[in-house]
């Protein structure tokens, strides 16, 4: 997927271009969920054995450099 960060006067845009069906498919997924989406930050971190995994923050802290969106499933009451 292509990505693209795009700051114009007020606005502020994130671009994603998907390149394959599988790609397309999470887009739609994030246009239908819109309304249950959340960001969040959180950051890669070496841990013991080798491996990267992903540490959620969930706020804007120094060492935070991902950008995670979070699509819940809506509530039904």
């Amino acid at each position: 997927m292509k990505s693209a960060i795009f700051i114009r006067e007020d606005r502020q845009q994130i671009v994603l271009t998907p390149e394959n069906d599988w790609e397309r498919n999470i887009l739609k997924t994030l246009e239908q969920k819109k309304k249950n989406m959340n960001v969040y930050f959180s950051q890669f971190v070496d841990v013991q054995g080798g491996w990267t995994m992903n540490s959620y923050a969930g706020y804007r802290g120094e060492d935070s450099d991902s950008l995670i969106i979070v699509l819940d499933e809506e509530i039904k009451s």
